[in-house]
């Protein structure tokens, strides 16, 4: 019988399947940061700092308004110190795209691809449970299939030319 791993079993399972079965719930390992709106950007850039978010949320748990990004602070914040103070709202990308938590792990990553986005806020019921980013599924495919993951070599060209350990 086959090993199963998070319910999935490796000789029975293609990929393609699995990422139509699991749900986006099961990837939610990025904390949740969320601020109000018209905190400070040196506030939000300080905490995504400190706690190493590559995004804030902007809102509440039940209202999300809009979502800040490394990438946001690249192309709108960074250089511009007098803008320190100005509120978030300004620089926020307003209205995220979001997926429920139920929703499928196949069509976050079309989601993702499609708008080019990093981070992703996650719903249940109008409410924000986390945020999902692509080192999430990453790490959630290495999970499901190490032995093909972690096992590659270096360069897809490279032959080893010695046995390991001689």
């Amino acid at each position: 019988m086959a090993a199963k791993k998070n319910g999935i079993t490796d000789t029975e399972d293609s990929l393609v399947e699995v990422l139509q079965r699991e749900k986006i719930r099961h990837l939610l390992a990025s904390e949740l940061f969320i601020v109000k709106p018209g905190t400070e950007v040196k506030e939000v850039v300080d905490l995504m700092h400190t706690q190493g978010a590559g995004c804030i949320l902007v809102g509440s748990k039940k209202k999300l308004q809009g979502i800040f990004t490394e990438r946001d602070y690249l192309e709108k914040i960074a250089g511009h110190q007098e803008i320190l103070n100005s509120p978030i709202d300004e620089f926020m990308s307003k209205n995220p795209v979001t997926l429920e938590g139920d929703d499928s792990v196949k069509q976050l990553i079309r989601v993702i691809v499609d708008g080019g986005y990093r981070h992703l806020p996650v719903i249940d019921g109008g409410k924000c449970i986390g945020v999902v980013d692509s080192i999430n599924i990453f790490k959630f495919i290495a999970d499901l299939f190490p032995s093909e993951i972690y096992n590659l070599p270096p360069s897809l060209n490279q032959v080893a030319s010695d046995v390991e350990g001689a």
